[in-house]
């Protein structure tokens, strides 16, 4: 089977894991908390229920995303069952396992990154940054991890994609004050419409660095909301590519940068295919997104409801 029609029906598997997991929980799996969170086996407090084994806890108190938590609809049940302690930088058994249904052919063979975890080539997606001169999304009380501004972290850009971020431990710290926001996203949370709205796409990627892994491809697929599985549309679907006197950061590369310069390249969609990527929608379909598709058409496809639903005939 060619590389490009297997990565296609690993999308097509994501997005019937993700409907059987809606129709199960009355919802869509979430994005986790943070890359450093493990696996929650309690009440979604933070810190404090990654290392006594238990039930995984499901959203909106599961703390790793979208990846881990639909393993029991892409046959790994048994995965998802087993007591894992991946935070912080600590490679467990189930991060270290190698799922090559989230592994690109075109790209590299299932490995493990530099951090010993199992890599991953796709992300759900979010819009990322604001287009200027159209209007900003709304803020979500509480929403914002720092409760500051800044790249992802305001409190409207974690929020807008089918897969949302998940806020909802408090740390008794007192740092980080809780509880936060979470969002339950059902497809009547979908008011573009689920066939005009990315859910999941391939993600842009530095070549030297496949084998190797980058700030943006060193936590693996069983990781809560970070740039390893999160990526946005803010700037046009690139092919991977190498970047001059920079990393997957941008540099001084214009080819890295997306409109207002804010979308740097480690956050952006792309993938080693000629042509475009493929892209996951809401309602299951699976299509390619050429690399030369209008800059404002893509970005609106990464939100599920700013109000302006866009024509997917690329």
């Amino acid at each position: 089977m060619p590389d490009k029609s297997r990565s296609v029906n690993s999308f097509k598997q994501i997005g019937i894991a993700m409907h059987d997991f809606h129709g199960d929980f009355d919802r869509f799996p979430n994005g986790g908390t943070d890359w450093w969170f493990g696996i929650d086996y309690g009440n979604g407090q933070f810190g404090t229920n990654f290392t006594t084994p238990g039930t995984p806890s499901q959203p909106p108190n599961q703390t790793v995303g979208m990846f881990y938590q639909i393993l029991p609809y892409i046959e790994q049940d048994q995965l998802w069952k087993t007591f894992s302690n991946d935070a912080w930088n600590n490679a467990g058994p189930v991060s270290r396992t190698i799922l090559p249904i989230y592994v690109c052919p075109s790209r590299r063979a299932p490995m493990r990154n530099s951090s010993n975890r199992g890599t991953i080539d796709y992300a759900w997606i979010i819009p990322g940054a604001n287009w200027p001169g159209y209007p900003s999304p709304p803020t979500y009380p509480n929403s914002d991890y720092w409760n500051g501004p800044g790249d992802w972290g305001e409190p409207r850009y974690d929020h807008g994609g089918i897969v949302c971020r998940c806020c909802t431990w408090s740390d008794p710290s007192g740092n980080h004050a809780g509880p936060m926001a979470e969002l339950k996203i059902t497809f009547a949370s979908i008011t573009d419409g689920s066939s005009n709205t990315i859910a999941v796409s391939e993600k842009w990627m530095f070549p030297p660095k496949y084998l190797i892994g980058t700030g943006s491809d060193d936590q693996g697929w069983c990781c809560g909301w970070d740039e390893d599985v999160t990526r946005i549309t803010a700037a046009p679907p690139k092919r991977d590519f190498i970047l001059i006197n920079g990393d997957e950061w941008g540099g001084n590369d214009p080819r890295a940068w997306g409109q207002d310069n804010w979308a740097q390249a480690g956050l952006c969609v792309g993938s080693a295919h000629p042509g475009g990527v493929n892209a996951l929608f809401g309602d299951g379909s699976v299509r390619n997104v050429p690399y030369d598709v209008d800059p404002l058409v893509f970005w609106r496809l990464g939100g599920r409801a700013d109000g302006v639903p866009v024509s997917t005939d690329f």
